[in-house]
């Protein structure tokens, strides 16, 4: 670990402004020009001729003494810090990471690695310097407390003979100030580096810790999301069958996670504060899945897989407008090398296919909310010192020649909150359909994430959250104005409310704008035609439920025609033959069509067969039929007399006849 802690002498701001004590005085120009500046630039001016005439001589006796006496004379024990942390309290709040070990934190000075420097760095130069800083390499130590050798490692994991090593770097010297993006200078107050190593320390601890073993229950998905149905058996219905028909639907879930090795980091180098900088993997991560059957857990399947995930560092600011360092998942978790180890219960289902993208959708859903991490600078330091202190962490990145350190810069003078300064509110205009789903080795699934397109939306940047959870990391749209919004609650089926906040590009202390909120509708079904028929033909209507891009319409004239292009809406009705059969069919940008809707014409009725004029007669025709009926009648009742007494007696005798339009 380097520090490095600059102590500057500015007493007056950018602005104009008084600065007291780091502290920017609001509409103090006035008085710091016509009164406080002239009476402090006579006494400043004799301080510094009295200092240029000094200095020369001072500074390199007082800088070799003050490092003589740091690395030679002052003992250890008061530069040597040990102490516990329970990561347990830290993350998610489980019952499985509350039975986890503490891990153990030691820090002490290295010998000879204190250091008082200059701007310049430049021994003898330090009389042309602005501040004096001081640089101080430190070793720190991760390991799991434990109470008795028989307690390592913790009873859920397992080691192999040999334990890893982990080779301290070089400590490298930070220098006095950081560059943004834009290629400007800003100097700081504390610098703090971690090298890669560092980390992978502390993974080993916490593997040891067992605050790997994660056990999630459907409880705790409730207790996490506030929705315990996104884990329950309903979701293995596209995935194993076979589970519902054990358990039914809504059955409790239960996923054990046992890891089988150490994670392992790896810084991104030259990653600044807007990207990941740095990827955590853990190879051969074991998980089981138990579902509830008669008020218990069976064991359904076991797999062993690979994960990978990207972590950021972002400076931001919390919704009261204090500066915060967010820590949290920025990409991921990815599965690969998948194996199935145990499927007897659903021996049936194809989990190595299916199984991965569902295990990206409730990992994510559980790791990019429940690992998230907001770290006040201010109200740490404030209450470790019993006094108020302004601090904030204002840049991160990685550094060094193989780019495996983490570098995180902060001022222990933020300034005052200041107002928003968007000149333009920004909105979302339109959002692409086709980003809800995404094609992976030729099958069509659920992308979790789609593209809002903001207008107005030069030199700000958005934070956004889904349905409620946490504010993500800051980012900009791009030239055209769009910008992905990523979170594993969009692959789910339904509608979801996403909220949108902007400020000015790297301008944390900035008061976010609120922009209007967007409500999407996802699914993952095909497009769906329907039908409606009017007196002049039939108008074609086409649900986008989870279509993808711009839909398509197909038609087939006839039963042994191929289906061409259909470029209007609507069917006149004097264009298709009686008879005919017309099959019309969506398809959208994934290729996917829809169950085909059909028109049938149906065939006219022939005409009624006009009888032949009667020659006239002294009978009439309606009378003769009259008699004839009558004689029928006479005949059916000799019938039923004589055959009423051979016949069985039913208790529920046959219903009268209806009439219909006369006719019996």
């Amino acid at each position: 670990v380097d520090i490095n802690i600059h102590a500057g002498t500015d007493w007056r701001c950018a602005d104009g402004d008084l600065c007291v004590l780091g502290v920017c005085l609001d509409q103090s120009d006035r008085e710091c020009t016509v009164v406080l500046c002239p009476a402090l630039n006579g006494i400043f001016n004799v301080v510094e001729r009295l200092i240029e005439v000094i200095e020369p001589a001072l500074t390199p006796i007082l800088t070799q003494l003050g490092e003589f006496l740091v690395n030679n004379l002052v003992p250890p024990t008061p530069l040597l810090s040990d102490s516990q942390m329970r990561p347990g309290d830290l993350m998610a709040d489980l019952p499985s990471l509350q039975r986890a070990k503490p891990v153990g934190i030691h820090a002490a000075a290295m010998g000879g690695a204190f250091a008082v420097n200059c701007d310049d760095r430049d021994p003898g130069a330090c009389e042309d310097s602005d501040s004096v800083g001081m640089d101080i390499a430190m070793q720190l130590g991760f390991e799991a407390v434990v109470e008795e050798d028989a307690e390592f490692p913790a009873g859920c994991i397992q080691i192999g003979d040999e334990l890893p090593r982990f080779s301290a770097p070089t400590p490298v010297t930070l220098p006095p100030r950081w560059e943004d993006a834009n290629g400007n200078r800003h100097r700081y107050a504390v610098g703090f580096g971690l090298a890669e190593s560092g980390l992978n320390q502390l993974g080993w601890a916490l593997f040891t810790s067992g605050v790997l073993c994660i056990d999630i229950s459907t409880a705790d998905m409730g207790t996490l999301t506030g929705d315990a149905s996104l884990l329950t058996t309903g979701i293995f219905g596209l995935l194993a069958g076979e589970i519902l028909a054990l358990a039914g639907p809504e059955a409790p879930v239960l996923i054990r996670l046992r890891p089988t090795a150490e994670p392992r980091f790896d810084m991104i180098a030259g990653a600044g504060p807007r990207e990941p900088q740095m990827s955590m993997a853990i190879e051969q991560m074991k998980m089981e899945v138990f579902i509830g059957i008669d008020r218990r857990f069976v064991r359904a399947f076991a797999v062993m897989m690979d994960i990978d995930m990207a972590l950021q560092l972002s400076p931001e600011a919390d919704q009261e407008g204090n500066p915060v360092l967010v820590i949290q998942v920025a990409d991921g978790p990815n599965v690969g090398n998948f194996e199935v180890v145990y499927d007897e219960p659903v021996a049936g289902s194809d989990l190595g296919a299916t199984l991965p993208a569902l295990i990206d959708l409730v990992m994510g859903n559980f790791l990019q909310d429940a690992l998230r991490f907001e770290i006040d600078l201010g109200a740490t330091l404030t209450e470790a010192l019993g006094t108020p202190v302004n601090a904030s962490v204002d840049h991160v990145e990685v550094r060094g020649a193989q780019g495996d350190e983490l570098v995180i810069y902060a001022n222990l003078a933020t300034g005052e909150r200041i107002p928003s300064t968007i000149r333009l509110m920004p909105s979302v205009i339109r959002w692409d359909r086709a980003s809800l789903l995404a094609r992976d080795s030729g099958v069509v699934k659920a992308s979790g994430e789609v593209r809002l397109q903001i207008n107005d939306h030069e030199d700000l940047a958005f934070s956004y959250r889904v349905d409620g959870g946490p504010w993500r990391s800051w980012r900009q749209a791009d030239e055209a104005g769009w910008l992905t919004v990523g979170q594993p609650k969009l692959a789910l089926v339904g509608r979801h409310r996403i909220e949108l906040r902007a400020r000015p590009n790297g301008d944390w202390r900035a008061t976010p704008t609120n922009l209007p909120a967007v409500t999407i509708r996802t699914s993952a079904l095909p497009p769906e035609v329907r039908l409606r028929e009017t007196a002049n033909g039939w108008d074609i209507f086409v649900l986008h439920a989870g279509a993808a891009g711009s839909t398509t319409l197909l038609v087939r004239w006839g039963e042994e025609e191929e289906l061409t292009p259909l470029d209007r809406s609507f069917i006149e009705r004097a264009e298709l033959a009686p008879g005919s059969r017309v099959e019309i069919i969506a398809e959208d940008g994934f290729g996917r069509r829809s169950a085909p809707a059909r028109i049938e014409v149906g065939r006219p009725l022939p005409a009624p067969i006009a009888k032949a004029p009667s020659a006239a007669s002294g009978c009439s025709a309606v009378g003769g039929g009259s008699l004839l009926l009558l004689g029928l009648l006479g005949l059916r009742r000799r019938r039923l007399t004589a055959t009423a007494t051979d016949a069985p007696i039913s208790e529920n005798p046959p219903p009268r006849p209806r009439q219909y339009n006369g006719r019996v």
